[in-house]
């Protein structure tokens, strides 16, 4: 989608978003375990986006994912939006 030859790697970006929701809960859960649920969660974004950030944006946010699949309305909207909703649904 916004990712340069993004569209090459569809199924690495539905891997990637699935992995990097997973972690963004895992930092949640672990920051909350802590008391400081805040700064777990910022270093946790952080690292994900610097690691996954080249092949899937880092959109970890479904409302994100659709922001830009309603900016990206053009010829691959078809393919555009089946890539969203794997990635909504990961």
């Amino acid at each position: 989608m916004e990712v340069p030859n993004g569209h090459k790697h569809r199924d690495l970006i539905c891997v990637y978003e699935a992995f990097g929701t997973a972690f963004l809960l895992i930092s949640v859960n672990w920051g909350a375990l802590g008391g400081s649920q805040a700064v777990a969660v910022a270093y946790g974004i952080f690292g994900y986006i610097t690691v996954m950030s080249p092949i899937c944006g880092s959109n970890f946010n479904p409302a994100v994912t659709l922001g830009i699949l309603v900016k990206d309305t053009g010829s691959s909207f078809r393919d555009n939006l089946i890539t969203a909703l794997c990635t909504i649904t990961a």
